[in-house]
């Protein structure tokens, strides 16, 4: 799909052009922050677009907390 530019560090955008048949899982690897814990969990974004830029496209946004580090979460699916 695409290397982790940002190192994690800023928003990333991930996409298929020409996805194979079937479902494509969407997880998420929680490595962990060096910030100070002064608001409490980590809160994750996730905007998924299909069918982007045609008239069927459909948009969903997706919110997590994250608390734990090393933790691995899947944010949603979706079927080609």
């Amino acid at each position: 799909m695409s290397n982790d530019f940002t190192q994690g560090y800023g928003p990333e955008e991930y996409c298929l052009r020409k996805a194979m048949t079937g479902v494509c899982k969407i997880e998420v690897n929680y490595y962990g922050t060096s910030a100070a814990r002064l608001l409490g969990a980590v809160t994750l974004h996730v905007d998924v677009y299909t069918n982007y830029g045609r008239p069927n496209e459909q948009h969903r946004s997706i919110t997590r907390r994250l608390r734990d580090k090393q933790e691995t979460i899947q944010v949603g699916e979706i079927e080609y």
